[in-house]
């Protein structure tokens, strides 16, 4: 009688901790999204070539420190822009890993495609696009991934790709 017991307590905690789908679809994207989203984590990897050894690859990963910023839409004009900023680390095998700045700023339009599965931001200038591929989707909660560039200010490390996750909240 006692494992039975243990066994339904067990699968009524199991139970009990269902996870919401991470796609609520009851809500399109092109509605839910309209105002500010405040940037809340940021995820990122990536390689990039050893500037002391261009025979080798460096993988970095982790978690952004001092995650700023916002994505903010505007419904009728399809103008959208968002406004990043973390600090990330990567190890050059030279002791201490170094740490980045990394900053992102865009304005200008936005654009739902692939049935709320991307949302596409270029700029005004219509040089600059992010396909930012939308994870979760929920009410107060948004996960976007997207590949970045940026120059580390290091030989070699010119144009690097970091694939970023960044997690909003409102």
């Amino acid at each position: 009688m006692r494992k039975f017991v243990t066994i339904v307590f067990s699968l009524l905690v199991f139970a009990a901790c269902k996870k919401d789908p991470p796609i609520d679809s009851s809500q399109s994207l092109a509605e839910r999204i309209p105002g500010t989203w405040n940037v809340t984590g940021i995820q990122y990897n990536g390689v990039a070539p050893n500037p002391f050894d261009t025979t080798e690859i460096l993988a970095f990963s982790g978690t952004g420190k001092n995650v700023n910023g916002y994505f903010h839409f505007e419904k009728d004009t399809n103008l959208g822009e968002f406004d990043i900023s973390f600090i990330a680390e990567a190890s050059l095998g030279i002791g201490a890993p170094i740490s980045y700045n990394a900053i992102t700023k865009r304005s200008g339009f936005y654009e739902i495609l692939n049935d709320d599965q991307i949302v596409r931001m270029t700029n005004f200038a219509g040089d600059s696009v992010y396909d930012w591929e939308v994870r979760v989707n929920q009410p107060k909660k948004q996960t976007w991934f997207v590949t970045m560039y940026h120059d580390w200010g290091f030989a070699g490390l010119d144009s690097v790709p970091i694939n970023v996750e960044a997690t909003m909240t409102r």
